[in-house]
């Protein structure tokens, strides 16, 4: 899956199936533009590590 901005840049690519659980956090960051926010790697732990899952499954 490859994720592109409203300008058709990339984003991100996730390699791989990913669950409905396991997409969830890329899904919210990214539609809420956090993603610009999260520049380092220990940022992206810090955000993964207090995201709260809404999606069933």
């Amino acid at each position: 899956i490859v994720f592109l901005d409203e300008k058709a840049d990339v984003i991100a690519p996730i390699p791989g199936y990913q669950t409905p659980k396991q997409i969830e956090v890329y899904l919210k960051l990214f539609v809420a533009d956090k993603y610009k926010e999260v520049t380092t790697k220990e940022q992206w732990e810090a955000y993964q590590k207090n995201f709260k899952s809404e999606f069933k499954g």
